[in-house]
């Protein structure tokens, strides 16, 4: 599954978001 630049960045950010929401930021 090939990601363009453009998608990549944004779909990042989201994991990161959903990440935080989670409770995942206390690596």
């Amino acid at each position: 599954m090939a990601l363009n630049p453009d998608q990549g960045l944004p779909f990042l950010l989201i994991l990161f978001l959903v990440a935080g929401r989670l409770g995942f930021w206390e690596f």
